[in-house]
C-alpha cells in the first residue's frame, strides 16, 4: 500500500503502435519517498474497466492497494485531522 495525493487526471483514447485501441485514464500523483527531497511524482494508468470500479477525486489523498501484478485495485480515502 502507498499513500498518494492525486493531483491530475487525463483521459486517454488512442491507437498503440500495433493498431490496438487504448482507452483509459492517467492519474498523476505526489507521494513521500525516503530517497527524495520534497515529494516524488508519478503516474498510474487505469483502463476504462478498472477506472469505473475505483472512486477518486483530484486533490484527494488515498491509500492505494495493488494486485500481484502491480495494478491498483482499491483506493481508500485518507481522512486527515
Amino acid at each position: 500500500m502507498e499513500k498518494i495525493e492525486i493531483v491530475g487526471v487525463r483521459d486517454l483514447n488512442f491507437k498503440d503502435d500495433n493498431g490496438r485501441q487504448v482507452e483509459g485514464t492517467q492519474l498523476y500523483y505526489l507521494m513521500d519517498d525516503d530517497r527524495t527531497q520534497g515529494k516524488m511524482a508519478g503516474k498510474l494508468f487505469l483502463s476504462v474497466q478498472r477506472r469505473d470500479t475505483l472512486s477518486y477525486i483530484p486533490g484527494e489523498k488515498v491509500m492505494v492497494n495493488y494486485d500481484r501484478y502491480g495494478r491498483p485495485v482499491k483506493f481508500t480515502p485518507i481522512r486527515e485531522k
